[in-house]
């Protein structure tokens, strides 16, 4: 019995010999984010995570204490300003420090691309809605083969807006005194050409801003203060920013229906949280104007889709393949696709997350430091790299390229694979 009571307490002092040193070992090692020894498959990682978790809550500290994910990163202070150095050497293993991460020669493709849908976007925004606009306005009718054989004339066909167009055709021509005949097909095309207008000029004023500060400051370089020459830089890579990453994106897949991208679930319900949780003050008119420009939004770009589609009809219900049917076509499928831009939603959120701090709320300083990040990024691209590269790196700017130069990552970290990795595999 003696022998057996011995045995037992011989047993529980291997038990926990053995624990201790699980213990010991457990704290010698650290959790590290990169190609470490927990990190090296899924398994190995749970397996780690929750005997920390364990140890932790056996010691009475909180459960994740200790815990290391992201001990290689961090964001660059200089906002990655460095990585732009127009030497276009392809990275390699050994990391030599004058690689060019950010180039690489399929910017040439996607810049030619980005410029060539521009150009068809806005000549088939100005061909369909002018084509549109000639249309008449069918005349009343309860003849429904006649309003069936009008493939020449408007109105036969069903809007959101009909209703309210009539109205407005019925208090124009009360108060002119004669009859006012305004299809809903003109006021949605019409709509569409005056925003397009809109912004190309922004655009051409954006140009001009970019252009004429560069003249400005080489002409008159020696006849001003360093004050003005420093403005009318900073006006002019202020401007190339907007005009690169903002505007011509824009032209290059707008339409009415870009006006949907505003009622989509997801960006209505950030709008929407954004003034309920964010908005300091009265938030009354607000959400009116919310409620309203959402109203607004969803009946013109629903009814932008169907104007769309139905006068596209000559370039898909057809037997003929041809390039100009083929080019409407595929306008109009791009124009689609571009209602919810996912790039722009991207770099909107990486912009909060890297600029707006913890509570993702961008303040006047945050936008300030924000849109200078940009201009400089735009400044030293043109700096560093020849003519072509740098309008083409310009055009096609990601997102890939923006975490690329923000966040620096430790490679004595990164890289520190242990030893026994390939055996626990």
């Amino acid at each position: 019995m003696a022998s057996r009571d011995l045995s037992a307490a011989a047993h529980d002092e291997e038990d926990d010999l053995e624990e201790t040193q699980t213990d010991e070992e457990t704290d010698e090692v650290p959790l590290t984010g990169g190609l470490g020894t927990h990190f090296h498959n899924h398994d190995a990682a749970w397996k780690y995570v929750q005997g920390e978790i364990r140890n932790n809550k056996d010691r009475g500290r909180p459960d994740c204490e200790g815990l290391v994910f992201f001990d290689s990163l961090k964001i660059a202070k200089d906002g990655g300003l460095s990585e732009i150095n127009g030497t276009k050497i392809v990275p390699s293993p050994l990391r030599e420090p004058d690689e060019d991460y950010l180039w690489y020669n399929s910017r040439y493709f996607g810049a030619l691309l980005l410029l060539v849908f521009v150009v068809l976007n806005v000549w088939f925004i100005f061909k369909q809605d002018l084509a549109t606009l000639r249309k008449p306005m069918l005349e009343n009718t309860n003849n429904a083969t006649e309003a069936k054989d009008a493939s020449g004339t408007l109105g036969h066909e069903y809007l959101l807006t009909s209703g309210v167009i009539k109205v407005g055709n019925h208090a124009l021509g009360k108060l002119f005194g004669k009859t006012v005949q305004v299809a809903p097909e003109h006021v949605i095309c019409g709509v569409e050409l005056l925003i397009m207008c809109l912004i190309l000029l922004r655009m051409l004023f954006r140009i001009t801003q970019v252009v004429g500060s560069q003249l400005l400051t080489v002409c008159f370089k020696c006849c001003v203060e360093e004050l003005t020459i420093r403005k009318w830089e900073r006006a002019r890579w202020f401007a190339a920013s907007k005009l690169f990453w903002d505007i011509i994106p824009l032209v290059s897949v707008f339409s009415a229906m870009k006006l949907l991208f505003y009622i989509t679930p997801q960006i209505l319900a950030l709008h929407l949280n954004s003034i309920i949780f964010y908005q300091s003050g009265n938030m009354i008119p607000s959400l009116l104007w919310f409620a309203f420009s959402r109203t607004i939004a969803c009946i013109i770009g629903f009814d932008s889709f169907l104007v769309k589609y139905r006068s596209a009809k000559d370039f898909i219900m057809t037997d003929e393949l041809e390039l100009m049917n083929v080019l409407g076509a595929v306008v109009l499928l791009n124009q689609i696709l571009g209602v919810v831009q996912v790039s722009w939603i991207i770099r909107e959120r990486l912009f909060r997350f890297v600029f707006g701090g913890q509570d993702g709320i961008m303040s006047t300083e945050e936008g300030v430091r924000m849109d200078t990040w940009n201009a400089l990024v735009a400044q030293k691209i043109f700096e560093k790299y020849n003519c072509c590269d740098r309008w083409a790196l310009a055009l096609t700017f990601c997102d890939d390229d923006f975490q690329r130069m923000t966040l620096e990552e430790d490679e004595n970290v990164a890289d520190t694979v242990k030893p026994d990795v390939e055996d626990s595999a």
